[in-house]
């Protein structure tokens, strides 16, 4: 037998992305609300969880960017911001 599970957490998140060259500054706030999808129930929740993004990425074209970033956390039950650094590559499909 196989089990089919589909479940998902959402939460709004805001961006700005600034072009300048080659290269791609990227600042995102996430945060605030969440909703959790499972298996047909869906829950909203409310909280001071905040989430912010900042990245720097090279474009090699269109269509791949190589880069990093520092994603935070912002929790209610403490005054310090918790980072953590990385990084990556973005593949984008472009349609004409």
């Amino acid at each position: 037998m196989y089990t089919f599970l589909l479940a998902s957490i959402f939460w709004p998140n805001a961006f700005i992305e600034a072009d300048i060259w080659n290269l791609t500054a990227v600042a995102q706030m996430g945060g605030g609300i969440f909703g959790m999808y499972a298996l047909g129930q869906t829950r909203f929740e409310s909280g001071k969880v905040f989430m912010p993004d900042l990245s720097l990425w090279y474009r090699f074209g269109n269509s791949f960017r190589l880069g990093g970033g520092a994603i935070g956390i912002m929790l209610p039950e403490s005054t310090n911001i918790g980072f953590l650094y990385y990084i990556g590559g973005k593949f984008n499909i472009v349609f004409k």
